[in-house]
């Protein structure tokens, strides 16, 4: 699964063109590369935290209500409203604690992993995309199953002892 070797593409530009815009998509080098791109990042992914790591996948939701950005200190990610069905939520930035809980409900797995897109509220920028697909993944360790006893405390839930 690789890209075929060739000298390196150019964005055509071709939305300047609206006219003609399709037509390039259509034939132009560099749109068919941008399309092979994430079939192949996401079956690498696969490959290497599956079948290398032996992880399991996890499915996690694209909202959220209750947004993780701003992500930190000085972050400049902003969580992304919307309504849904008349109901209040986000577009996830990052939906780092369902992985952590999986693991606590998977016995003998040694990580989980996701992919997933993800959204920011901002201006894209040179360093910033507001909108990008992402793989995160979270590896089982005895300082989890701390976090994890602390973040639930007195809460009676069967699969604690698993954590």
């Amino acid at each position: 699964m690789t890209l075929p070797p060739s000298e390196p593409l150019r964005a055509p530009k071709s939305w300047a063109n609206p006219t003609q815009h399709l037509s390039s998509v259509v034939h132009n080098p560099w749109y068919k590369q941008l399309f092979a791109l994430p079939n192949i990042l996401y079956h690498t992914s696969v490959d290497f935290f599956h079948k290398k790591l032996g992880y399991n996948f996890c499915l996690v939701p694209i909202t959220t209500d209750s947004p993780s950005s701003p992500m930190g200190l000085g972050s400049d990610s902003e969580p992304v409203h919307v309504s849904l069905l008349s109901q209040d939520t986000f577009l996830a930035d990052s939906m780092q604690f369902a992985p952590e809980y999986f693991l606590c409900i998977q016995d003998g797995v040694p990580g989980v992993y996701y992919l997933n897109t993800s959204f920011r509220g901002e201006d894209p920028d040179s360093m910033h995309l507001n909108q990008f697909f992402h793989v995160e993944c979270e590896r089982r360790s005895k300082s989890m199953r701390l976090t994890w006893r602390g973040m639930l405390g007195t809460l009676n839930f069967e699969n604690i002892n698993r954590c």
